[in-house]
């Protein structure tokens, strides 16, 4: 009985295997994502950093962007102390969980971030928030994972659906 069970899960096996299987859902797509997206956050990269240094604020200078292994991330001049204690070590995990919030907050809120959340995505990428201390040098560094950017990506869809049904389009 066992010889027979076992007969058959070798020849069904590579059956449902291969049923299962999208052609497009392949180990190597997976791990390299999207080339066009990857190309147009390589790109976008670039284009950005043409356009730095940018003043953000009183307190924050964006020096660039750069987009390397699967990761965009920002990078971002502070003044020391008035966004960022960095001589606070043992306080910087509350710091960075508070400045996580608070991005995720800004990105969440922004219709324009939703077409950059997306390509992060179709490539398979996390998000860098990189602010370094003007004086110090120091850095601290806020990550969303391909994961997180996926929820907010679903998130920012529903309720901009939702707003576009209930008031039109915001681009009148």
């Amino acid at each position: 009985m066992k010889k027979h069970i076992l007969q058959l899960f070798i020849v069904i096996a590579p059956i449902l295997a291969s049923c299962t299987q999208h052609p497009s859902d392949n180990v190597s797509n997976m791990v390299r994502g999207n080339e066009k997206a990857i190309a147009e956050l390589t790109e976008a990269a670039r284009t950005v950093c043409k356009s730095c240094p940018i003043k953000t604020d009183d307190n924050m200078v964006l020096e660039g962007a750069t987009f390397s292994h699967n990761q965009w991330t920002y990078h971002y001049v502070v003044k020391e102390d008035s966004v960022v204690n960095f001589n606070l070590a043992d306080q910087n995990a509350s710091i960075r969980e508070g400045l996580k919030q608070s991005t995720q907050r800004h990105i969440t809120e922004s219709i324009d971030m939703i077409t950059m959340l997306r390509a992060l995505v179709q490539a398979n990428a996390d998000l860098i928030y990189e602010y370094r201390g003007n004086e110090s040098g120091k850095t601290i560094k806020v990550q969303f994972t391909f994961a997180e950017i996926r929820v907010m990506v679903d998130a920012m869809t529903n309720y901009y659906s939702n707003m576009y049904r209930m008031h039109g389009s915001p681009y009148k």
